[in-house]
């Protein structure tokens, strides 16, 4: 292969793996939607702590946010309050927000506000900073034995982690199971046998820890429910401590870790905490721009929604230009179709953007017939170039004028879009047009004419697709495989469709001949 045909081939290909890199990067990791009307459900949630302070003693509010590390995303928080200050930390186990004040003054009502999304494909990353309860010592040689009884046979009949653990609860839940009852001692509340089951896995060294999660239930007051979580190497493990199952429901929220509440109030009492949970419907690319794991990132500072919005909707124009051209270039090197240029009927089709269809074949051609008539008169005055121009332009600006006024006067105002048509485009046509009918005569003008607006025509049903601007505008990277599919056409040097006719005839005279 010639080495200049190698150095093409290599430019197109980098120039298209390019473009899809780029998409695929903003489609796959940024979770940027390919459809303008890509709706996604964000969920909002209001957690309220009240409580009545100690007369004289300052209060610290310290409560349990979740850390939105797996399948739930933060697009953001808000911590609202009244002259309290406000502090974040983790600590070995929870993310917490920490309230306080020096003199607090009747009732106190504080609010933490968090938004998230549920994202549709996440993969459970190896937990890196896990925190788990050691060796539960039974002290009681009662319960010792009673749960040396328990977990023995469980040891014999799992297979692994997952039927350990389920094994364990099962059996804990037996109401016929004397070691069982023992162990919970008459409280048979979620949150205690999540605890005893604890205590026994610690003992097969099987590691568990205690989760809250929140329904995500439409509701005012929603009350969260404790499961129990381990790894088993690979994946974190969810099971109902009520009938060992294993999973978390759809649409369950972890909030925080382990046995204490959700929050701790000092110098303050009759402490109560409410979840309220509503939901919403918004445009998915809206919530993948607002995520916090795009702020301030690179596709944030040079994202084209980052322009004021008067110039992205002349982008989201602009940007559709390169694809007529590409439309325009099609019709001339495979189909054959003749035009005035290639960047005429582009133009053509942007004015068409504003007048629609229509209205706009109907209005360019009165304009450049009258403007043609114009011409013809003026070749009798064998006028320079320059001043045939500008007369020319004076007219087609006088016919346009002429259009908007009879049109407002019978009541047609799509006639007034008239105006939007480039002037100097149109005057530019009417002398090319004028030229090829003194030269090659009427037949080839009109063709050349016919194919201009043919090109407009479909050049404007794909710029004026408010999809295609989207994905134009969303995914620039895609121009770059517009120009490579440009460097392929011009290469093209094969036969074109309307040649087929002529050769078509040409091999039949052949024939006839032999």
């Amino acid at each position: 292969m010639p080495a200049h045909r190698t150095h093409l081939l290599l430019v197109t290909l980098l120039l298209t793996l390019s473009g899809l890199a780029i998409s695929l990067y903003q489609t796959m990791v940024l979770n940027i939607p390919l459809s303008p009307d890509s709706t996604d459900r964000i969920w909002i949630i209001d957690t309220n702590v009240t409580y009545e302070p100690r007369e004289g003693r300052p209060a610290k509010v310290t409560l349990n946010i979740p850390d939105y590390d797996e399948s739930y995303s933060l697009i953001n928080e808000r911590f609202i309050s009244n002259n309290y200050g406000t502090m974040v930390t983790k600590n070995n186990k929870n993310r917490q927000v920490a309230w306080s004040i020096r003199r607090p003054e009747g009732f106190q009502s504080l609010y933490y506000r968090t938004t998230i999304h549920k994202n549709s494909s996440y993969e459970t990353k190896t937990p890196s900073d896990e925190t788990y309860a050691e060796k539960f010592i039974f002290t009681n040689p009662l319960e010792k034995l009673a749960a040396e009884s328990l977990i023995e046979p469980i040891r014999k009949q799992s297979a692994d982690i997952e039927t350990f653990v389920s094994e364990t609860v099962k059996r804990l839940n037996q109401q016929d199971n004397h070691n069982a009852q023992l162990l919970l001692d008459g409280d048979h509340s979620a949150l205690h046998k999540a605890v005893v089951a604890t205590r026994l896995l610690s003992n097969a060294h099987i590691p568990v820890e205690l989760i809250h999660a929140l329904p995500l239930n439409e509701a005012s007051n929603v009350q969260p429910t404790v499961w129990m979580r381990c790894f088993d190497g690979n994946r974190r493990l969810y099971f109902n401590p009520e009938n060992g199952v294993l999973g978390l429901p759809k649409n369950m929220l972890p909030w925080w870790r382990g046995t204490a509440s959700v929050a701790q109030v000092k110098g303050g009492r009759n402490t109560h905490i409410t979840f309220s949970v509503s939901s919403q419907e918004v445009s998915t690319l809206q919530l993948a721009q607002t995520e916090e794991s795009l702020q301030g990132s690179l596709y944030s500072r040079f994202s084209l929604y980052n322009l004021p919005v008067q110039t992205q909707h002349v982008y989201h124009i602009l940007l559709t230009v390169p694809l007529g051209v590409l439309v325009i270039l099609v019709l001339r090197t495979f189909v054959g179709i003749s035009t005035f240029g290639t960047f005429t009927p582009v133009l053509i089709a942007l004015a068409f953007r504003e007048t629609q269809l229509g209205w706009g074949i109907f209005l360019f051609t009165t304009v450049t017939a009258l403007g043609l008539v114009v011409r013809a008169y003026l070749e009798h005055l064998r006028l320079l170039l320059l001043p045939r121009l500008g007369i020319v332009l004076t007219f087609v600006v006088i016919i346009m004028t002429l259009i908007s006024l009879f049109s407002h006067n019978i009541g047609i105002e799509r006639g007034l879009s008239v105006a939007l048509f480039p002037m100097v485009i149109l005057t530019m046509t009417i002398e090319r047009i004028s030229i090829l009918w003194e030269e090659r005569g009427a037949n080839e003008a009109l063709t050349a004419g016919a194919g201009s607006l043919l090109a407009a025509a479909l050049s404007y049903l794909l710029m004026s697709s408010e999809t295609i601007s989207y994905v134009l505008f969303t995914f620039p990277g895609i121009l770059l495989i517009v120009i490579a599919a440009m460097i392929v056409i011009g290469r093209y040097s094969g036969y074109r469709l309307s040649e087929l006719s002529r050769f078509r005839a040409f091999l039949k005279e052949k024939a006839d001949a032999d």
